[in-house]
């Protein structure tokens, strides 16, 4: 969890992988703990939180205004249309957040406008905040990540336990329906005090999870918000980007069209 020297603002080189604690609960390609390391997290003091199951997305301020990337950073291609909606949500609250990114922090964050495998109706919002990075590198604690995002009013992940797990079983036990929904939960994220993983999850079994690609277009809920000024917003954005294509076409047309009366 190594950050490479920044001397650039924002998150261009993605959110780091989470490694598994049981392996055979993600895609081929996933990360997973040696035997040693699951060792150092069970007997370890840490903090469970419940694994979340939407977007993973960087949030900085450059510019003068938010920008947002997916995990794999500002180059990914966003094939589930998820970018969208969030720079519409920022916007609506773009004067709370300016101060808050003036030291050019990073949030990482889970964006949960649309469902994928796990359906949820009472989010608190749908910005989860998982992780805030500082321009040196240095990730705040649960506790400190915890205020900080409360301060842009932004929601924390559920909290399940703080101790020793102890065991893999203790942890399978902490997995239940989500806090956010009556569904499964998608699993735990585990998270050490001090040392190396620092983050680590473990996927409910069975789980599966759709790609960007295959999820639909049906939205989660939140419990007490209205999602009225985040739909204008983003109805407002996609209709002048609709208007800005239209302009572009027909200007391109009329060039033609006296290109080819010069012939």
């Amino acid at each position: 969890w190594a950050l490479p020297d920044r001397e650039y603002v924002g998150m261009d080189f993605g959110y780091p992988r989470i490694p598994h604690l049981i392996g055979g609960r993600g895609t081929r390609d996933d990360l997973t703990l040696s035997d040693a390391d699951v060792a150092a997290v069970l007997s370890s003091p840490v903090v469970v939180e419940e694994k979340l199951d939407g977007a993973n997305v960087s949030i900085w301020w450059e510019h003068g205004s938010p920008q947002v990337a997916l995990r794999g950073g500002s180059g990914t291609r966003d094939r589930g249309g998820q970018l969208g909606p969030l720079k519409a949500f920022l916007n609506v609250h773009q004067a709370d957040l300016r101060s808050w990114f003036l030291d050019d922090r990073t949030l990482i964050a889970e964006w949960l406008w649309f469902e994928h495998s796990v359906r949820y109706d009472s989010l608190p919002s749908f910005l989860v905040g998982i992780d805030v990075v500082l321009p040196s590198g240095e990730w705040l604690t649960v506790d400190d990540r915890n205020r900080e995002v409360a301060r842009i009013d932004v929601a924390s992940p559920p909290e399940l336990f703080r101790g020793v797990p102890g065991s893999i079983s203790g942890l399978e036990r902490l997995i239940g329906t989500s806090r956010f929904g009556n569904q499964p939960m998608e699993g735990l994220i585990v998270r050490r005090h001090h040392g190396d993983p620092r983050v680590s999850k473990l996927v409910r079994d069975q789980f599966v999870r759709f790609d960007d690609e295959a999820f639909g277009r049906r939205r989660n809920d939140v419990s007490q918000r209205s999602t009225g000024d985040i739909e204008a917003a983003w109805d407002d954005a996609v209709a002048d980007d609709r208007e800005f294509r239209s302009l572009i076409e027909r200007t391109t047309s009329d060039h033609r069209q006296t290109i080819e009366k010069m012939r």
